[in-house]
């Protein structure tokens, strides 16, 4: 599957007989992984003709449409300050042979102060590779996938009726990540965060049954 919303089915498993949702929960887990691993890869950016001459054009960042504005003359002399700084810190590991005393204070300052130009930047897609826009620093930042923190949705058709009762009781054996669900009410669940994993319902977008809805 790409971001572009071209799907592909990359695996079908078909399972009758006992233990189905532990089975069901193995298989899962084992997918996770494979996730992890796609995502912990991200693509490098391809830029086509033409997607250079965009981005110098570019005045405004294409996520939150808003201008790019040039940074202040404090927020330059920070940076300035603390990359001299920071190489300083270089310089003398190189000389010492060792990691200077506050190499961690340094950079940190850095980051902080390369982050306050909220400078112009080349966002792309980390999964296909493709070049998307020009684009803040801090918006690009915000859209960063973490392979261990970005959610991996799970979709159940009827999830939120009786279906996700004895989900809930085999994923709370399974693993100890804290179970976080979105109630509609006592009975009845919209959706359910399992560590990384999230579980939604279909059926909230797409009201019928499954008898209905394949494709035969």
């Amino acid at each position: 599957m790409d971001s572009s919303l071209n799907y592909e089915v990359v695996s079908h498993d078909l399972y009758r007989g006992p233990n189905a949702l532990e089975k069901f929960v193995d298989r899962i887990e084992e997918e996770l992984i494979n996730i992890q691993a796609d995502l912990s890869a991200p693509a490098e950016m391809i830029m086509v003709p033409g997607d250079l001459k965009t981005y110098n054009k570019a005045t405004e960042c294409w996520i939150c449409k808003k201008p790019f504005i040039k940074p202040s003359q404090e927020a330059l002399q920070k940076f300035e300050e603390a990359k001299h700084r920071l190489l300083e810190v270089n310089e003398w590991e190189a000389s010492m042979g060792e990691d200077h005393p506050e190499k961690k204070k340094i950079q940190k300052e850095y980051r902080e102060a390369l982050s306050a130009l909220n400078r112009k930047v080349k966002d792309h897609d980390h999964i296909n590779g493709k070049y998307r826009g020009s684009a803040h620093d801090t918006c690009n930042k915000k859209l960063r996938i973490g392979f261990f923190k970005t959610k991996v949705p799970l979709i159940c058709h009827n999830f939120r009726g009786y279906d996700s009762h004895p989900l809930m009781k085999v994923v709370s054996k399974f693993t100890a990540d804290k179970l976080n669900c979105i109630p509609e009410n006592i009975g009845k669940y919209k959706a359910m965060d399992v560590g990384q994993l999230r579980f939604l319902d279909s059926f909230q977008h797409m009201g019928m049954g499954l008898d209905k809805l394949v494709i035969r």
